[in-house]
């Protein structure tokens, strides 16, 4: 069933969770370990210890400075603000900001590049006193509050790009950190994001996505995201046109996008969760071109140094799971790198996507591609453009993974994608076809040109209201509530002026 409710600038409301203990703290440097395994080594001890330890490559790091854990435990609740530290910003020496992805319960990746030789990392958690989670009428509870934990000091590799773990996190808590430089005086913007939920959690996520930004710098409806304080934000595609303008390499294109304001601001609000498309590398780019196979992997190591990302469970892929507790569980797909022999994907992905559906107990499963499983023949000549770019040119491989869905009858299925230009929810097939029952959200975009503006298509898509009941043809990012208890999924499109242009409910 579809609901729905007037676009207004109305923001969903996140569920409270319940109180933990602030834990230690520690660091990793290694971040290409596959999914599941160990990460490499780690700073522990508790948060009033000072460690020196090396950190491999000549580097090495120090822990000191903490604030007390002493009568103060994490929280669900966020402070009202944003965690205010002192020194000056300096958007020359930290223009990107810190990126923070495909967090855990207890860890998470980050990405950090810079001119600077050395830098200090400060970390803070969200608390409150002891004596909040006594409180009997909930109104006495404390205002949360941001209390420093650890400094880690380390020094830039050559290439200016740091990538590390923070390990021994609490699950469902808020932290924030921040680079200064080494002497302490000037720093980055404060990124803040939020541990994923614990195994047997459960409560609303709310999260975002965009794909698409190749104009329309500086991406303001990101710039709205960012306030939002989302669990995470997914990337699905197209974030970079490196293709587009000037050729100045894979590393360049991303260090300019993540220095615009909007991407940064994003990324400085939660966490992301990324796969790219064909502008990450060329426009429709294949295996047949000359010289791909180098291009398509430095493109590849650009994407994972600017959006820090846990390797597949075959130890190299860009496809993986991520999960949130009970609510949502998230696999991430890889839509472009494994296009070889007539296969849309590989047997390998197809494999693992089947069995990690049919082995979640998530009350939803969100599917992040870059390019959509909608069928849209029923546009005719309009539906049938690059067919061959998306899963329906590849029918085999979509029939098979929709009738695994409906014929196991795996429920909370929710797919995402973008690459049209255009946002839109959309059933996946037809009536009485496979996947008709399924739905498909396409966001953005948040930059690139809108394909197909109403004033052109809104005749077709009028006449299949039922089949496409949402069409979104401004630049957008688009915020989703996913609520397990009631079993639905809010979707709202939010514009560059920060009103939703258009929302509704799914029950799934």
């Amino acid at each position: 069933m579809v609901g729905s409710s007037d676009p207004t600038r109305r923001r969903f409301i996140a569920g409270i969770g319940a109180v933990a203990a602030l834990p230690g703290c520690g660091l990793a440097t290694d971040v290409d370990a596959p999914d599941g395994a160990d990460s490499g080594l780690s700073l522990g001890g508790d948060a009033d210890e000072s460690t020196d330890v090396g950190l491999g490559g000549g580097t090495e790091a120090s822990v000191g400075e903490a604030e007390p854990a002493a009568a103060i435990e994490a929280t669900r609740l966020e402070p009202s603000a944003p965690w205010s530290v002192g020194g000056l910003v300096d958007l020359g020496a930290f223009a990107c900001g810190l990126q923070v992805g495909d967090v855990r319960p207890e860890s998470a990746l980050c990405s950090l590049r810079t001119p600077e030789t050395a830098v200090e990392l400060w970390l803070a958690v969200a608390v409150a006193p002891t004596a909040a989670s006594d409180a009997s009428d909930p109104a006495e509870v404390p205002e949360a509050v941001w209390a420093r934990q650890r400094v880690f000091v380390h020094s830039m590799p050559e290439d200016g790009i740091l990538q590390f773990e923070l390990l021994e996190l609490v699950p469902d808590t808020a932290y924030s950190i921040v680079s200064f430089s080494a002497d302490g005086r000037r720093r980055g913007p404060v990124c803040r994001f939020r541990t994923a939920i614990a195994a047997t959690g459960r409560r609303v996520v709310r999260f975002g996505a965009v794909a698409c930004l190749r104009e329309n710098q500086p991406w303001p409806s990101l710039s709205h995201a960012a306030t939002e304080r989302l669990d995470f934000f997914a990337l699905l595609g197209d974030t970079i046109y490196a293709d587009y303008g000037p050729r100045v390499g894979f590393t360049e294109k991303w260090r300019q996008s993540l220095a615009t304001a909007g991407l940064r601001e994003v990324t400085a609000s939660t966490s992301v969760v990324a796969t790219w498309d064909d502008h990450e590398v060329e426009n429709n780019w294949s295996w047949d071109d000359a010289g791909m196979e180098q291009k398509a992997a430095a493109a590849r190591e650009a994407f994972r140094q600017a959006i820090p990302q846990r390797r597949g469970p075959d130890g190299d892929s860009i496809w993986r799971q991520l999960s949130w507790g009970e609510t949502l569980e998230l696999f991430v797909l890889d839509c472009r790198g494994e296009r070889r022999d007539g296969d849309y994907i590989s047997s390998r992905q197809m494999g693992w996507l089947k069995d990690r559906l049919s082995q979640s107990t998530a009350r939803f499963k969100i599917i992040l591609n870059s390019v959509p499983i909608t069928d849209f023949s029923v546009f005719g000549l309009l539906g049938s453009m690059q067919v061959g770019d998306r899963w329906q040119g590849y029918p085999l491989q979509r029939s098979d993974i929709l009738a695994h869905i409906e014929d196991n009858e795996i429920e909370g299925v929710l797919w995402l994608s973008g690459d049209l230009h255009i946002g839109l929810l959309a059933h996946v097939g037809a009536a009485n076809e496979v996947g008709s029952s399924a739905w498909e959200v396409l966001v953005g975009p948040g930059g690139s040109p809108v394909r197909f503006k109403r004033s052109m298509v809104g005749g077709i898509f009028d006449a299949n209201v039922e089949r496409f009941p949402l069409f979104v043809d401004q630049h957008n990012f688009t915020l989703f509530e996913a609520d397990p208890d009631a079993g639905t999924v809010t979707i709202g499109f939010v514009g560059d002026d920060g009103e939703i242009i258009a929302e509704q409910v799914l029950s799934l």
